[in-house]
């Protein structure tokens, strides 16, 4: 988990899959796995920002913005659809 035997350029992140009479999306069901996670014997000494759902939601969402805005520079197909807004 923390990248040392088997690293990975973004590394690891650890989430709990729920049972299937769990399945639902509310808010209780990820405090669930939070607690889960960080009160494990194993899973809660390792990096907090890394242990659940929602903060891997939150890098796929970074990387995903990141991965189009590269994408809208490096392109001019894109370019006349970006628009520029005065800060």
């Amino acid at each position: 988990m923390k990248g040392k035997s088997h690293p990975l350029h973004y590394g690891y992140y650890m989430t709990r899959l729920p049972k299937s009479d769990e399945i639902t999306l509310t808010p209780e069901d990820a405090q669930k796995e939070n607690n889960f996670l960080t009160g494990h014997e194993i899973w809660g000494k390792l990096d907090k920002s890394r242990l659940g759902s929602a903060k891997l939601s939150l890098a796929l969402s970074a990387r995903l913005a990141q991965m189009i805005q590269e994408m809208c520079a490096s392109s001019n197909v894109f370019k006349p659809y970006i628009l520029d807004f005065p800060t």
